[in-house]
């Protein structure tokens, strides 16, 4: 066995580094989502262990730290409710951590006395291959589990803020899709590794991924500090017991025909849509209409949630600011701030979706 460390495995060190680095920023952060920032540190610091145990157990220092896999795995078995609970934090505005969450973690315990006899009867001997494959083919079992409902409260999430906010850029749910995407990939490399049975030291480019996803949340963090600030979380719009009330709502078939007009009166006189992160309190404010009748006459009447309800005026708007010979000086992207995007892609993508022609397309067929 070598005694000194590879240029590889002295990155990983660099990366374990880092991010213990970030979850001490992130446990010393006193402002935003607090909760979240705890749940995402701890995560690092599980990655950073696990390098750190796999460096040296491919070193000198191998029986210092025996049934390194075992610990590794079981390690690993906190990873997936801790994820769910980072992604419950961020989209749900999870307040306290209820006696029967902690369910979440018996697992993690089970595999800490499923392996407690290696260290009892055989501290110092071969690889507990048995063992070993039983945790880790079901710890791959129990990250899919969680990982699949994290995507699902993320699309949840997704639908909800569609119904109340008419921008969701500023919003970070690419966060969240990036972190998933990231974890995801990570995982999928372990698998196909774990299942080609290849040498030890290969595992070095598992870690290698986990090091560069890691730089990568630090990066995101330095670019968008409102990330490590908790801010994927916007105000309350309770509009999913909202929906639940409009079988016992009070508006007749009259008075939401004439809330309806008065909406539309408001979008054509008004323009609201054109202020890019205008939501729907705000709207409802603007035409002195509850947000409970307001939200039950778009999805009712007009077939639409908020999100889709703003954006086919912007795009109306952009369609006639791009046939416009006085804005041929515009470039796309100022088109699209002007009709009340907040930002090109959204704009692209919307504009794309109702069109079936990109902005640029339907400006040259407009000539």
């Amino acid at each position: 066995m070598e005694n000194s460390f590879t240029p590889l495995q002295i990155i990983l060190f660099i990366g374990a580094a880092q991010g213990f680095f970030l979850a001490v920023m992130l446990l010393s952060a006193r402002r935003g989502n607090q909760q979240a920032n705890r749940i995402l540190a701890a995560i690092l610091a599980i990655f950073c262990l696990n390098i750190i145990i796999h460096n040296i157990s491919h070193r000198q220092y191998a029986y210092s730290i025996p049934h390194h896999e075992v610990i590794i795995t079981s390690i690993f078995y906190l990873f997936g409710p801790l994820f769910y609970f980072y992604v419950r934090a961020l989209t749900e505005q999870l307040s306290s951590v209820h006696r029967r969450d902690y369910l979440h973690f018996f697992p993690f315990f089970v595999c800490i006395l499923f392996s407690l006899p290696l260290y009892i009867i055989s501290f110092n001997q071969a690889k507990p291959h048995i063992i070993l494959e039983i945790l880790a083919g079901l710890v791959v079992i129990h990250v899919i589990v969680y990982m699949t409902w994290s995507v699902n409260l993320l699309i949840t999430h997704t639908r909800k803020i569609r119904d109340s906010f008419s921008s969701t850029d500023r919003i970070n749910l690419r966060w969240l899709r990036f972190l998933i995407i990231g974890f995801t990939v990570t995982w999928l490399a372990a698998l196909y590794f774990d299942l080609q049975n290849t040498n030890p030291d290969d595992w070095d480019y598992v870690w290698l991924l986990v090091s560069l996803l890691m730089y990568l949340i630090g990066y995101m963090g330095l670019r968008q500090p409102e990330i490590f600030a908790g801010k994927i979380i916007t105000e309350d719009t309770e509009t999913d017991r909202l929906k639940k009330k409009y079988q016992k709502s009070a508006l007749t078939g009259e008075m939401a025909e004439t809330y309806v007009q008065k909406l539309q009166e408001h979008m054509q006189t008004a323009k609201p849509y054109l202020i890019s992160n205008i939501t729907l309190p705000e709207l409802a404010h603007g035409i002195s209409l509850s947000v409970h009748h307001l939200s039950q006459i778009i999805n009712e009447k007009l077939n639409l949630n908020f999100f889709e309800f703003i954006n086919q005026y912007r795009v109306e708007e952009a369609k006639k600011l791009l046939a416009d010979p006085a804005k041929r000086h515009l470039t796309i992207a100022a088109i699209g701030f002007e009709a009340g995007f907040n930002s090109n892609s959204a704009f692209n993508a919307i504009f794309k979706r109702l069109t079936r022609q990109t902005p640029s397309q339907y400006r040259k067929t407009a000539r």
